[in-house]
């Protein structure tokens, strides 16, 4: 699949829009940065319903592409996972533990609340061979990517008398 970062003669509106969703990443990554640089500086200040972006790994291997997505304290079965040719969408949710009111907390660091992230491929894959396993908190994806086989049928030209 090609990708065009400026609109394009002949470049069609989903391919225009990735710009848009690469941006958000950059945005959402940069947040991200500037929340972990403040943890150690200054008090927490997240709230429960704080969105929870979960850190992955994103790689190319035997002509597949892996995606390994952080997940510790979510159920599997409460993630709604979705592949698509050209993205993979993750949303769920963490949830909060019953607190007892007379506990009193020194830090809180562990996100609650829900997350949503979609994650733009490099190359076209292929949803329908997508698996997808958990091992100790960690969400592994195995992407084929989609080959392109043209098929096609040589035809014979016939001449008119």
């Amino acid at each position: 699949m090609r990708r065009f970062w400026l609109a394009g003669p002949g470049a069609g509106r989903e391919e225009n829009l990735s710009v848009f969703r690469d941006i958000a990443q950059i945005h959402d990554e940069m947040s991200r940065l500037f929340d972990d640089f403040a943890t150690g500086i200054l008090p927490a200040t997240r709230t429960i319903e704080a969105t929870i972006a979960p850190r992955m790994d994103l790689y190319r291997k035997d002509g597949k592409i892996h995606l390994a997505m952080e997940i510790p304290g979510i159920d599997p079965k409460e993630i709604d996972l979705k592949v698509y040719a050209d993205r993979v969408v993750f949303k769920a949710e963490r949830e909060e533990e019953k607190k007892d009111e007379s506990e009193r907390f020194f830090r809180i660091e562990r996100s609650r609340g829900s997350f949503y992230r979609e994650i733009p491929m490099p190359v076209e894959i292929d949803p329908e061979a997508a698996e997808a396993k958990t091992k100790n908190g960690l969400l592994c994806l195995v992407l084929p990517e989609k080959q392109n086989i043209e098929t096609g049928r040589k035809l014979e030209i016939k001449e008119e008398e």
